[in-house]
């Protein structure tokens, strides 16, 4: 389970890091501006491949589709109030 969700904490850090002007600029200055793409794409296909070997890993806790999440009991009504529609 940790390599999913360190995949998916990866891959949405590689997604913000051009957000932010300053953080892209310090490691561009670090890396080289002629290193930084295949840098990131680096980084963005060990996350991806962190996703999905964590993604298998889950499969084989016993069931075929693990439950990861389970709402609560409550939330039920609210998401039937707010899926009522006008006919």
């Amino acid at each position: 389970m940790w390599m999913l969700v360190s995949g998916l904490a990866l891959f949405f850090l590689a997604h913000l890091i051009p957000t932010f002007p300053d953080v892209r600029a310090r490691l561009v200055g670090m890396i080289g501006r002629g290193r930084m793409p295949a840098c990131s794409r680096l980084f963005r296909l060990v996350s991806l491949v962190l996703i999905v070997w964590g993604y298998g890993a889950t499969q084989g806790l016993g069931r075929a589709n693990p439950q990861l999440w389970v709402s609560p009991a409550w939330m039920r009504h609210v998401t039937m109030a707010l899926m009522l529609r006008r006919h």
